[in-house]
């Protein structure tokens, strides 16, 4: 036991010297992602992009008839490739032995250079139980677009319409299942940095607060013209960080219904609604809040796979650790669990909260939390 708090100790100190899943009592840190590894971007330049999804990506031949036609109209000059298959998970595209992963590959591997790529996940996956094959899919593709000097862009899906029959069966609402999507795709953005273009919440914004815009086709899932251009909107907004309520192209839309769904990609983009503490969730795992728990202090801490974790409470007192309680954690699914501490330690401001899934390596995986608040 000795050696093993010896160790976490050597572990806490190492874990000070690094920038690791930073993680604040404040509460979600999207804000801060808002245009994360998207730097300025230049009108006159010709821009390439990638497109990687299924049917929801090429539904109203988004990426040309539309994205490509508001770029045209806010003065950029974009080129624009598809590599599209109705039902395709990231994990088929992310391989080279599938019909499709060939052409992501020979994509990525070509003469021909892109400066941005797209990513879309098959709409359920990022929500339920496949939600580790997509984390895993969108580490691999990142890994391979950033090789090429590329930068991945997450497309962040939307909820069924209600009364379809995957919200029945999985027993969700449009609500849940938009914010299950949303906290997926941040939990992967904030894992690898990559921005996520959270064309799901603005999809919701609009479904709850203008329904006299229909965003779905009759499936109740698929997207209508109106859910395209609102999916288009949204990711140009995030890519070349420009307010989408300047845009003059509106396809087959009124003037009024396209300012109203610019108006919403706005807000989903630069004004990014915080995901609710019950939804958020982890690639690997993640540190949610903390709070005083009587003489002890309890942690709400997400987990994606099963495993045994070590969680450290670690109390400073002048930037000097005084005291440190050591509980490990036995996890049977991926779940958000409240972890409360077994010694009387309460932490406050600058004390650290520090979980990882392993001691036996110089360096494990490791989620941090410093409480600021």
């Amino acid at each position: 036991m000795k050696l093993r708090s010896l160790l976490c100790i050597m572990m806490i100190i190492f874990m000070m010297s690094l920038t690791v899943y930073a993680h604040t009592s404040a509460g979600n840190n999207e804000s801060d992602l808002t245009l994360t590894g998207l730097e300025e971007t230049n009108v006159k330049k010709t821009y390439s992009i990638l497109f990687i999804g299924n049917s929801y990506t090429f539904y109203n031949d988004m990426p040309t008839a539309i994205f490509e036609k508001i770029a045209e109209s806010a003065g950029y000059d974009v080129e624009i490739t598809a590599i599209t298959k109705g039902s395709h998970k990231l994990s088929q595209f992310a391989d080279p032995k599938d019909e499709y992963g060939a052409k992501v590959e020979k994509a990525l591997t070509g003469a021909e250079s892109y400066d941005y790529v797209i990513l879309q996940e098959q709409s359920v996956r990022p929500a339920g139980a496949n939600a580790p094959d997509f984390y895993s899919a969108v580490r691999n593709l990142s890994e391979r677009i950033r090789a090429t000097g590329a930068k991945p862009v997450l497309y962040s899906t939307w909820g069924r319409k209600t009364g379809s029959s995957t919200l029945e069966s999985n027993g969700w609402t449009n609500e849940s299942m938009t914010w299950k999507l949303a906290a997926g795709y941040q939990a992967i953005g904030d894992e690898l940095d990559i921005p996520v273009a959270h064309v799901g919440l603005a999809f919701y914004d609009v479904y709850t607060n203008q329904s006299s815009i229909e965003l779905y086709n009759a499936d109740k899932s698929h997207p209508s013209y109106a859910g395209s251009y609102l999916a288009a909107a949204c990711l140009f907004a995030k890519i070349f960080n420009i307010d989408p309520t300047n845009f003059s192209f509106v396809g087959d839309l009124s003037a009024t219904n396209a300012n109203i769904l610019c108006e919403a990609a706005r807000k989903a983009v630069f004004e990014t609604p915080v995901i609710p503490d019950e939804y958020k969730t982890a690639s690997r795992f993640a540190i949610i809040k903390s709070a005083a728990n009587g003489n002890k202090t309890t942690a709400d801490i997400a987990f994606a796979t099963a495993g045994t974790y070590t969680v450290i409470f670690a109390d400073y007192d002048g930037g000097k650790l005084v005291d440190v309680d050591i509980v490990d954690v036995e996890i049977d699914r991926a779940k958000t669990v409240s972890i409360t501490s077994e010694k009387d330690i309460i932490l406050g401001i600058g004390d650290r909260i520090m979980v990882w899934n392993s001691t036996e390596s110089i360096c494990p995986v490791c989620a941090s939390y410093k409480i600021i608040l």
